[in-house]
């Protein structure tokens, strides 16, 4: 089942019928991510200006993406990443969110899998899947409910919280805790 919903998410005329325009050259917003890597290094400052970008759009992403300079990820890197990515999600979203019980929670959830704004993130290869699989890891690690676990459960939301202010709030998770 996992398999053919994958199979399903990553098929270019799939997401052409649910009304999301597919952009060439694929995963718009992480290409914007990669091609910013290959301006640092040109000497551009890429919030300025990222004539690498193919549409030449200026990167508006927290800073922090910009640390990928020192790493070798140029944009020729972009469709491994972004179909590895994907596919990472993919199976958060399956090992967090489908029940395994409830085979009509399970449907829906595939449904919802299905829908129109997850296809769009996927294809555009969007940042907050990164994010999504940050708050994921966090969410299993925690549940393994050891000192050790649960500060490595902290140390995701906060990388998540890094890269994009929201999963800030997942600290709520803290108001639970006993004080130690």
């Amino acid at each position: 089942l996992a398999f053919f919903v994958g199979i399903c998410l990553f098929d270019k005329n799939l997401m052409r019928v649910q009304g999301v325009r597919v952009m060439s050259p694929s995963f718009a917003d992480l290409r914007c991510i990669t091609s910013a890597q290959d301006c640092i290094r040109q000497g551009h400052d890429p919030m300025v200006s990222n004539p690498c970008d193919p549409w030449n759009r200026p990167f508006n992403y927290p800073r922090v993406w910009l640390l990928l300079e020192k790493t070798s990820i140029t944009e020729n890197d972009t469709f491994v990443i972004g179909i590895t990515l994907g596919a990472v999600f993919y199976i958060c979203i399956i090992a967090i969110l489908i029940p395994k019980k409830n085979r009509n929670d399970t449907i829906k959830w595939i449904l919802v899998i299905l829908s129109p704004a997850v296809t769009l993130a996927v294809e555009r290869g969007n940042n907050d899947l990164v994010v999504f699989v940050l708050l994921s890891l966090s969410l299993l690690v925690f549940r393994c409910s050891s000192r050790i676990t649960g500060f490595l459960s902290y140390l995701l939301i906060l990388l998540a919280s890094v890269l994009k202010l929201y999963p800030f709030f997942a600290l709520c998770t803290l108001l639970k805790e006993k004080r130690k």
